[in-house]
């Protein structure tokens, strides 16, 4: 599995973090199923995770609330959950 992984891309989505990080936006994940868990996962590993350093990242995952979530979608339609 690691073969597959390309090390060009890889090294390119670590420099738009890297950039998001000096810049100061912050840094949305999102996923459905498993995925969101990963989502979870990953921004508390990398938000927790640098927390101590002077530009951290700043990290959401969108999949957090699942009470929010499933009360917009269960209110006005799953459509809708992420306006």
């Amino acid at each position: 599995m690691l073969s597959k992984i390309s090390v060009k891309e890889l090294a390119g989505f670590i420099s738009v973090l890297n950039g998001a990080r000096e810049r100061g936006p912050v840094i949305y994940g999102i996923g459905n199923g498993g995925s969101a868990a990963t989502a979870s996962h990953f921004a508390n590993n990398i938000a927790i995770g640098t927390r101590s350093w002077d530009k951290p990242f700043r990290v959401i995952s969108l999949c957090d609330n699942q009470a929010v979530i499933t009360v917009i979608g269960n209110d006005s339609g799953y459509e809708n959950k992420f306006l």
